[in-house]
């Protein structure tokens, strides 16, 4: 609806007279009487040319800080939660720091330690950090600068939307009631803690722009379409796909209406428009896609399934909806109910707005179906059957497609169609109403209506807006302050287990480090890399545990090279108990009470680094299972961190006597983050060849053990006979030939399966002395869980490495060796009976005499 009439003449006298300016001459001279009329009339439509835009914003401005209160009046000291918009804020002073002082290591986080590259764990959001930047050196309030920016997403929406449909219509009014429901859609106070989500009001504007470019062609709306495209595809990298289809289609549809027009400056302008995001989003594109690799951050299909929306969702609101709560379903964080009165304006632009501006009407209705299509993800049902999607195939074939989780977002892409719609059905409305009113009522009513539309807007999408006050108070931000004075060295904060328990402590940590910028173990995004949710588990012991620092995971920290501890004195968390865990361990040196912090150094460990090495059996039967493993062992009297990276690619190849290569396999290393004392087996299952003969294995994997390379002996599997064992002991070795009291006897045994196993069996190794009495002794799986001698097949031949230590307290003398293996389920502990190397059967194997002795030999 237009604002007055007179606004509206106005604007099309302009477009009129700018259209006038390429006609020919006409064949007349005008007096100098029209001239002058034709000047005012121009200065005129100039002069509110000029205000009205202003007033556009001045209002949308007015209407974010309504809709949004009481947010607005704590702008300096609160934001929504204290979850993701402490993590948002940590994002952009992130950027602005690494930016001024070390760009080359942008992507280079301080949280998530050790893991690189943490910006990336989530969308960088570069363009807000830099359009932020300004606010923050001035103010020095980042969390003013983090809601400036959170309220001016809102007025950017608005704004952004009521200048393109006054752009396409001339109607004013019909813009300013499309860009309300457009910037208070239920989806985006859905989204209210998620700032780059809501920040896509770029996108209306450079459609705006676009609008303007191919109707003036001018390269200065050309370049503020490329420059408001390059801040949207910078603010969030899901927008960016979103925005790129809505200006791409938009170039394409004007392209084609204009084709019988086409020039070079046209062409330049579309290279320029299409160009300049493109070129700036292509260095964040190729870094997430090295980062997501090296760390395989995917969704599953189950995972975008289940954030996918239904026809539901399209009814559904926030829980926080004032009028619509207890009448419409509710979904969180993605209702995409557009509001009825945006509803309704776009049934009526359908129905009614392709006789004045069909082009659009088509571009909204395309916008709308495939947004909609997409946001159902990769499957639906009909009737009992599934059907995929077009989601679907852009999850198999397009890149880092997979790497998306919430398809619901793509909502986001109907809404605005939706919303564009509406704004075109409310311009066709008022193309409708009036020319019937007197023309001396249309400068009243048409204000009048849109102010009522407006209240009938707000009411309906009213909804609440929390608020929690950051804690920045000088107690809390005293170790902080105390950290930004002292070397840099990472840091380990209690509570650590925020990531399961309290998500808040976690973000507050991170945004805390801002105030020093050392390496924080501390990470949160939707993708934390696997291993740094393992190695969190390890170090806390569980995700249900309080988190302490304690005797059993200081080791661990010692790994990770952690330099300083604070303990926060915060409530709902056990600070108590960890001070008095702490105060046991003598790894820690306790600086004081800074703040509701009490804070510790840790001395670094002379820690033994974790060792990994491949075995393999001597033999093997043609075609059958080899029973390989992975070796871990760690020599530190504690648990150990073992590996952080992203698993590696074991390959097995076999090759004959003379090099030829007969086969090749290829498997992830099973490797753990954490290592416990001793050794850790996991077991490598490799298919021996066909034929019989000598052959050459070697498995490597690069960065985790030597290669190894060994001789194989193949032979054919021999068949079992009736009453035989069902385990063959083929050979059993051990390192040394003299020990020290307290060493570890390594024990590596070589079986060959001959017949099932029903249950699972317990092996025992014991050390016994000159009078058969058992000084030491190892239980346990031979090959821990994850392959259970029930799982061993007919044929196999196993390796199995085992560890028994030799007490610290053994008198002189030989020793013996016994292996055993038995049921522990079994009332009796029966043992099984197995085939010894020299052939005959027993219940356990023991060597005797065994040449061990604590007595070590000379040099």
């Amino acid at each position: 609806m237009g604002l007055t009439t007179e606004s509206e003449d106005l604007t099309e006298e302009s477009r009129r007279l700018d259209d006038d300016e390429t006609d020919e001459i006409p064949p007349f001279v005008p007096s100098a009487t029209d001239t002058q009329l034709r000047h005012d009339r121009l200065a005129k439509i100039t002069r509110i040319s000029a205000i009205q835009p202003m007033l556009v914003v001045v209002a949308f401005i007015a209407f974010a800080l309504f809709m949004l209160w009481p947010l607005p009046l704590h702008a300096t000291t609160a934001v929504q939660d204290l979850g993701d918009p402490l993590y948002e804020i940590w994002t952009m002073r992130w950027a602005q720091h690494q930016l001024s002082t070390d760009p080359s290591r942008l992507w280079s986080g301080n949280t998530g330690y050790p893991f690189a590259d943490s910006l990336l764990f989530s969308e960088p959001r570069l363009s807000t950090s830099v359009i932020a930047w300004p606010i923050q050196l001035i103010s020095h309030n980042d969390v003013l600068a983090y809601n400036v920016m959170l309220i001016g997403s809102y007025v950017v929406v608005g704004v952004g939307m009521a200048f393109l449909i006054w752009e396409i219509t001339g109607v004013l009014g019909a813009g300013i009631l499309a860009g309300f429901v457009a910037a208070f859609v239920p989806y985006r106070f859905g989204h209210l803690s998620h700032l780059n989500l809501l920040s896509y009001g770029w996108t209306p504007l450079g459609l705006w722009a676009i609008v303007r470019f191919f109707r003036r062609r001018s390269p200065i709306d050309a370049l503020l379409a490329g420059i408001f495209l390059m801040i949207q595809v910078l603010a969030s990298d899901t927008i960016a796909l979103m925005a790129g289809f809505m200006a791409g289609t938009a170039v394409l549809l004007l392209l084609w209406t204009e084709r019988r027009q086409i020039s070079i400056k046209l062409l330049a302008g579309v290279a320029l428009i299409l160009g300049l995001p493109l070129l700036s989003v292509i260095p964040i594109a190729l870094a997430r896609v090295r980062v997501d690799r090296l760390y395989d951050f995917h969704r599953t299909l189950a995972v975008v399934q289940q954030m996918s929306a239904t026809l539901q969702t399209y009814i559904s609101i926030n829980p926080g909806d004032h009028l619509w709560w207890g009448i419409l379903p509710h979904a969180y964080p993605g209702p995409l109910f557009p509001g009825l009165i945006a509803s309704v304006g776009a049934v009526v632009g359908l129905l009614f707005a392709g006789r004045f501006w069909p082009r659009w009407v088509i571009y909204a209705a395309i916008v709308t179906l495939v947004g909609f299509t997409l946001s159902l993800g990769p499957t639906t049902y009909i009737a009992g059957k599934s059907y995929h999607l077009p989601y679907y195939y852009f999850y198999l074939h397009v890149p880092e497609f997979n790497a998306m989780r919430d398809a619901t977002r793509f909502g986001m892409l109907a809404l605005l169609g939706i919303e564009i719609l509406a704004g075109l059905g409310f311009a066709a409305a008022w193309k409708a109403i009036g020319p019937r009113l007197p023309t001396r009522w249309a400068p009243s009513v048409a204000p009048l209506l849109v102010v009522l539309v407006l209240i009938g807007a707000a009411v309906e999408l009213r909804n609440t807006v929390g608020v929690a006050t950051v804690p920045r108070d000088p107690q809390t931000m005293a170790a902080y302050n105390w950290l930004a004075t002292q070397p840099k060295g990472p840091v380990f904060e209690l509570p650590a287990n925020g990531l399961f328990t309290n998500v808040s402590w976690t973000t507050q940590e991170i945004y805390h480090s801002t105030a020093d910028w050392d390496p924080i173990i501390a990470a949160y995004t939707s993708f934390v890399p696997h291993a740094d949710v393992l190695m969190l588990a390890a170090i806390n012991g569980g995700t249900k545990n309080l988190s302490l620092v304690t005797a059993a995971n200081v080791g661990y920290l010692q790994d990770l090279g952690v330099r300083y501890i604070i303990v926060h004195h915060w409530q709902g968390y056990d600070w108590q108990q960890a001070l008095a865990e702490a105060a046991k361990l003598p790894e820690l040196t306790r600086v004081g009470d800074i703040g509701n912090s009490t804070v510790f150094t840790i001395k670094p460990g002379s820690r033994a680094p974790v060792g990994r090495q491949f075995a393999a059996p001597t033999g093997a039967n043609a075609g059958q299972a080899v029973i390989a493993e992975l070796v871990t062992r760690n020599d530190n009297p504690t648990a150990a961190i073992n590996w952080l990276h992203l698993e590696p690619t074991v390959t097995a190849t076999w090759s004959t006597t003379s090099g030829a290569e007969v086969a090749k396999e290829e498997f992830p290393a099973p490797l753990d983050v954490s290592a416990n004392p001793g050794l850790s087996i996991e077991p490598i299952t490799l298919t021996a060849p066909s034929a019989s003969g000598s052959y050459r294995l070697t498995i490597s994997c690069p960065g985790v053990a030597d290669p190894l390379e060994q001789t194989v002996a193949v032979q054919p599997a021999p068949t079992a006979t009736a009453g035989s064992a069902p385990l063959v002991l083929r050979g059993i070795s051990w390192g040394k030939q003299a020990y020290r009291p307290g060493d570890w006897v390594e024990i590596n045994a070589e079986w060959e399966v001959r017949a099932p196993l029903p249950n699972p069996l317990t092996a025992t190794v014991q050390l016994l002395d000159v009078d058969n009495n058992n000084v030491a002794q190892w239980d346990g799986q031979p090959l821990g869980d994850a392959l259970p001698t029930s799982a061993w097949k007919p044929g196999s031949i196993v390796r199995e490495t085992l560890l028994v230590q030799i007490p610290a307290n053994v008198g002189s003398g030989p020793l013996r060796l016994m292996l055993a293996l038995y049921d522990h389920a079994s009332p009796d502990l029966a043992r099984t009976t197995i085939e010894l190397p020299n052939g005959q059967t027993a219940p356990q194997f023991v060597s005797d005499p065994l040449p061990l002795s604590t007595t070590v030999p000379p040099p």
